[in-house]
């Protein structure tokens, strides 16, 4: 028989832990961002299909359109929720928001074939600021709804 005991954490705790998950990864995206930046024009490969351009370009805005639909469902299900116990509704913000965060990086993981393809750092560049501006759309609340 196991010996552990239940650990349980504040509601003030688990906003705490969900924001600094939350900005973590948004810092860790502008890095990746930078970096790749810097990086890609050191591949060979690049330049080879510039005519790709445009549908890259349109292929990652589109992409991050789910964000908006899936930020709908978001706010929907925390308003419905909303009179659940501190612990309880905090845990359903961090487990929906992951999602949230996935989908905000779809445009900047069209943005990287997009540089190494056809070799255009400004719809990588676009595509990035798009996805980190998504990212900050899908900030975790810091007060029930």
């Amino acid at each position: 028989m196991s010996n552990q005991e239940e650990v349980t954490y504040s509601p003030e705790q688990i906003k705490k832990t969900i924001t600094m998950v939350w900005l973590g990864q948004v810092v860790g995206f502008v890095a990746i961002v930078v970096a790749g930046y810097f990086y890609f024009p050191l591949i060979e490969m690049h330049k080879r299909f510039p005519e790709y351009n445009y549908y890259f370009l349109l292929g990652g805005l589109l992409s991050g359109m789910a964000t908006f639909f899936y930020r709908k469902h978001f706010n929907e299900v925390l308003r419905s929720n909303r009179n659940l116990p501190g612990d309880e509704f905090w845990a359903l913000v961090k487990e929906k928001m992951q999602p949230g965060i996935g989908l905000a990086e779809l445009p900047f993981f069209v943005g990287i074939p997009a540089y190494m393809l056809s070799g255009s750092q400004q719809t990588y560049l676009i595509l990035g600021a798009y996805s980190i501006a998504l990212l900050f759309m899908a900030k975790p609340p810091t007060t029930k709804p």
